[in-house]
């Protein structure tokens, strides 16, 4: 299949997120550096999302494009919860509740199909039920805490934080699955669907863990 203009945009749409997410991870939090780069990240992603969406659509990738939807959901949420204020305008406040609830729906509908067998087939391999059922679980998650923020019960600069680093941080799991594994064709062939390729994600785990508990690390790491 040759390439496309299209096709090399979400290329380079996915190597500007994924250079852009790890370095936002290493700058310092909060600094202008990572204001800036995490700027380039949202855009780079939401873009990456945007054409994965539309070539996944015209394959009929029903995963893939779920993962598009995702991405671009959980980027657009991370990124509101951590403008100041977020909690004080109403529009704000209700509007991850708006982008959030067809993410919600799309995501039971297709984990729904997954219960009854229907799931993505590529004739020599069958996409299992239970990756539809983890980016449920995952969505799930995320519209829960819109609506409880919609209700005004969890505002703190705390909670909002947490928000922003495990979303940001799964949709660079996104980006390094779609790159590491699902293209890994373009890698050597004793690499190709070897434990090395699923490195990058685990790592990206990793840091996600780490960003969310780094008070408790910390305090765990001095005691020893």
């Amino acid at each position: 299949m040759s390439l496309t203009v299209g096709m090399v945009g979400h290329m380079v749409f996915g190597g500007a997120g994924l250079i852009a997410g790890f370095s936002a991870f290493i700058a310092k939090k909060g600094s202008l550096n990572h204001i800036f780069i995490g700027r380039i990240y949202v855009i780079a992603m939401i873009l990456m999302a945007v054409t994965g969406f539309y070539y996944a659509y015209i394959r009929a990738v029903h995963i893939s494009m779920f993962a598009a939807v995702l991405t671009a959901y959980l980027i657009a949420t991370s990124w509101l919860y951590v403008q100041k204020k977020v909690k004080y305008l109403i529009i704000t406040r209700y509007l991850p509740i708006f982008l959030g609830l067809p993410v919600f729906v799309y995501a039971s509908y297709l984990s729904y199909l997954a219960m009854n067998g229907i799931t993505d087939d590529f004739g020599h391999f069958q996409i299992p039920a239970i990756k539809y059922y983890e980016f449920a679980l995952v969505t799930l998650i995320a519209f829960g805490y819109d609506l409880l923020f919609g209700l005004g019960k969890a505002h703190s600069f705390k909670q909002r934080m947490s928000q922003h680093i495990w979303r940001m941080a799964f949709t660079l799991y996104i980006a390094c699955s779609a790159f590491f594994e699902g293209q890994a064709k373009l890698f050597p062939e004793n690499l190709q669907y070897s434990v090395w390729l699923s490195l990058p994600e685990k790592f990206v785990l990793g840091l996600m863990v780490y960003w969310l508990f780094k008070g408790k690390i910390q305090k765990l790491w001095h005691k020893f």
